[in-house]
């Protein structure tokens, strides 16, 4: 079995932020977890879940984009769960995104080979900055973090599979969403 994980890959100015910041705190508070596993700037839409077959998840992803039209959020400011995670939050957490979310994992927990994780369905949508390590440090790195200001405009125009391949999560399909005319 393999492991797998859907997400909404980010672009542009928000992927350097996130991509940066997750290096810099690593570096500046020696904490590793976060980029351990060398992710690609994303917001997860489905928990990690293993297969030993992702051909089925790859067609019904493209078909599930084919009825998308691609739409902007907005990434602004920090917020954290608890002492574990830091993350840049995105404002709406009701918007389209959630609708997309909403239909995709109502979709997959259909599928009789995808196990559900225990946030599946509840998540809040977010871009990690920091993750688990950070506990002891969390008060210097949120400090850190809270001192920088972000806004981004973001555009939803893609669903991608990453996979755990030798511990980093490597891209497997990057569906494309098409843009509304």
């Amino acid at each position: 079995m393999e492991k797998y994980i859907i997400v909404t890959l980010l672009k542009g100015p928000a992927k350097r932020m996130q991509e940066g910041l997750l290096r810099e705190i690593s570096e500046k508070f020696g904490v590793a977890l976060g980029i351990s596993q060398d992710p690609p700037a994303h917001i997860t839409l489905k928990q990690p879940f293993e297969t030993d077959d992702i051909t089925y998840m790859m067609s019904f992803l493209e078909d599930f984009c084919a009825t998308l039209e691609a739409f902007t959020y907005e990434i602004e400011g920090f917020d954290h769960f608890d002492d574990e995670v830091i993350f840049m939050d995105v404002v709406d957490q009701d918007g389209p995104l959630r609708d997309v979310y909403d239909e995709l994992i109502s979709e997959i927990r259909d599928m009789k080979k995808i196990k559900m994780g225990p946030i599946d369905g509840i998540g809040h949508f977010h871009a990690t900055v920091a993750r688990h390590d950070i506990a002891e440090k969390f008060d210097e790195i949120w400090e850190f973090v809270s001192s920088k200001e972000i806004s981004f405009e973001q555009t939803f125009d893609n669903i991608s599979i990453l996979k755990l391949d030798n511990g980093k999560w490597k891209l497997v399909q990057e569906v494309k969403i098409k843009k509304r005319k």
